[in-house]
């Protein structure tokens, strides 16, 4: 079963604004791909015109004198080293010359998608503002409205708790009196402070409540 504070919410959906701004996330989202697919043509049109290098490992065997062991003395034994190499791949000259011609148009289109992409976003940016500068009023209204219901109800039920605290349980004590069983200094039955719920009553009036300065907050606000 749905609230009203939930149907409230959903009578608040819904607009041109909102639409606006999916059209525009989407555009956005649709330009930032293509400037990636371009950006990732250009570095490889660049790995084409100066290929990486690479390492490799070469390992090589020699002969070095040390000792052997306890009844073999000192000898000759193979020692290995392991060196590394930078290797610079073979260039095409005219593959090389091709990728330079190619990386033009490249390059230039990914400067016009950057814009592109740039005014795309201030343009969402803008659009989303404006969404929400036009969702807010109603927003409040629904936010406020259910702030209203809970007061109400907050009040009724510390109505209700200061007359069990003032009245009742002071008057039930009286009417049965102290338990003959317990010491006389035993709290009564009917234990006020143990009993009531202390955000909602306040045993001293000049200091008000927790629920008080709650009301005063959203009076303070404008909400009450």
């Amino acid at each position: 079963m749905r609230t009203k504070q939930a149907m409230a919410i959903e009578s608040t959906n819904g607009s041109d604004e909102d639409v606006r701004v999916a059209e525009l996330a989407e555009r956005r989202a649709a330009l930032a791909s293509e400037l990636a697919a371009t950006e990732a043509t250009e570095r490889a049109l660049r790995e084409r015109m100066n290929p990486p290098t690479r390492e490799e490992a070469v390992a090589t065997t020699s002969k070095t004198w040390s000792w052997l062991g306890a009844g073999a003395g000192f000898g000759w034994r193979d020692y290995e080293h392991v060196d590394r190499r930078v290797v610079a791949p073979e260039v095409d000259a005219e593959d090389v010359e091709l990728a330079r011609l190619e990386l033009a148009p490249v390059r230039l289109a990914a400067i016009r998608l950057r814009r592109k992409l740039a005014e795309a976003e201030r343009d969402l940016k803008a659009a989303r503002c404006a969404a929400w500068a036009r969702n807010v009023p109603a927003a409040d209204q629904v936010e406020r409205a259910a702030l209203r219901e809970i007061a109400t109800l907050l009040m009724r039920a510390a109505e209700l708790m200061r007359v069990y605290a003032d009245e009742t349980a002071p008057a039930l004590n009286a009417k049965i009196g102290r338990d003959p069983g317990v010491a006389e200094h035993a709290a009564p039955r009917y234990h006020v402070p143990s009993r009531v719920f202390a955000p909602l009553y306040a045993a001293d009036e000049r200091s008000g409540s927790l629920l008080d300065l709650w009301l005063a907050t959203l009076t303070r606000e404008g909400v009450l």
